[in-house]
C-alpha cells in the first residue's frame, strides 16, 4: 500500500517534483530519501526495458510488467506515462486496466499522434479532438472502477497554440480527469484560466516564465512540476565510464554516445 495516496497528495497546497525512476532499485533509492512521488516516463521506460529510443515500440504489457516490478519494491505513488493509451479508446481502457492492476497510482494519457509521423525531424501532430476525448473517457471509466487517477495531457501548446490547449483540456476535465497537463511552456494567464475554469490541479513539464516562488505556482493550481530525467542520465554516464575504465579506454560519456547506444 502507498503511504499517502496520489489523490490525497495533490489536494494539498503544495508543489511536488516526482523522482524520475526507471527500475525497482531507482524507485527504492527515491523512496529511501523521502521523495513523496515517483514518475516513470515513456522514454525512460523504453531505454530501460528495450535499450531503444522512445518510438512507441514498448508495448502496454511490457510497460505494465515494469510497473509491477517497481511497485512491488516501493510504497510511493507512481505516475506512469501511458503515452497515447497504445491505440484507440478500447486500447486505452485496456492499458489503464493493466497499469491499475500493476499498482500505478496515476497515468497520463496524451493526444499526440504516436509514433510521430516524422521521426527524422521529431515534429508532432495532434489526433482529432474527438479521438483524444474518447481515449480520456475510456481511461476515466477504468479509473472510477479501480481508483487509478487519470491525468489528461495535451501537446497543443507546442503545436497549435493556447486556444486549443484550453479547449482540449477543459473537455478532458468535463470527462472526469483528476488532473490536467499542458505540455510545454505556458503563460501564467493560461494556467490561471485552466485552474479557474476546470477546478482541477495542474501538472507541468516546464516552469512558466516569470514565476518566482512555489507559492505563486500553487496559487495557480499547479501541484506537480516534472524535474527531468537527470538521475537516469547520471546512472548511465557513471556505468559507461566505469566500463570504459575496465576496458582500459579513455572514452567520455556524451549525448552522442547515448544516441549511438539506443539506435544500435
Amino acid at each position: 500500500m502507498v503511504e499517502k495516496s496520489f489523490k490525497s497528495l495533490i489536494e494539498l497546497d503544495k508543489k511536488f517534483s516526482p523522482a524520475s525512476i526507471w527500475d525497482p532499485l531507482s524507485a527504492r533509492m527515491a523512496d529511501r530519501l523521502g521523495i513523496e512521488m515517483l514518475m516513470l516516463a515513456g522514454s525512460v521506460a523504453s531505454e530501460a526495458h528495450l535499450g531503444m529510443t522512445d518510438d512507441i515500440l514498448l508495448t502496454a504489457t511490457e510497460l505494465s510488467d515494469l510497473v509491477t516490478r517497481i511497485t512491488a519494491r516501493s510504497s510511493r505513488p507512481l505516475i506512469v506515462d501511458a503515452d497515447h493509451g497504445y491505440g484507440v479508446a478500447r486500447n486505452t481502457a485496456r492499458t489503464a486496466d493493466l497499469l491499475a492492476r500493476a499498482g500505478a497510482a496515476a497515468i497520463t494519457i496524451e493526444d499526440t499522434v504516436l509514433p510521430r509521423p516524422d521521426l527524422a525531424t521529431g515534429k508532432s501532430a495532434l489526433v482529432p479532438a474527438e479521438e483524444g476525448l474518447r481515449r480520456v473517457e475510456a481511461a476515466v471509466t477504468v479509473g472510477r472502477r479501480t481508483g487509478l487517477a487519470i491525468i489528461g495531457r495535451t501537446s497543443a501548446m507546442q503545436i497549435s497554440g493556447a486556444g486549443e490547449t484550453v479547449d482540449r483540456l477543459l473537455s478532458y476535465a468535463e470527462a472526469g480527469c483528476d488532473m490536467l497537463m499542458p505540455v510545454g511552456s505556458c503563460p501564467v494567464e493560461l494556467l490561471a484560466e485552466l485552474g479557474r475554469r476546470s477546478g482541477l490541479p495542474l501538472m507541468l513539464s516546464t516552469l512558466p516564465p516569470r514565476i518566482t516562488s512555489e507559492a505563486e505556482l500553487v496559487s495557480l493550481g499547479v501541484r506537480i512540476v516534472l524535474a527531468g530525467h537527470h538521475p537516469c542520465e547520471a546512472a548511465y554516464r557513471a556505468g559507461f565510464e566505469a566500463y570504459a575504465s575496465q576496458a582500459g579506454r579513455q572514452e567520455a560519456w556524451s549525448k552522442d554516445e547515448m544516441k549511438r547506444l539506443l539506435s544500435g
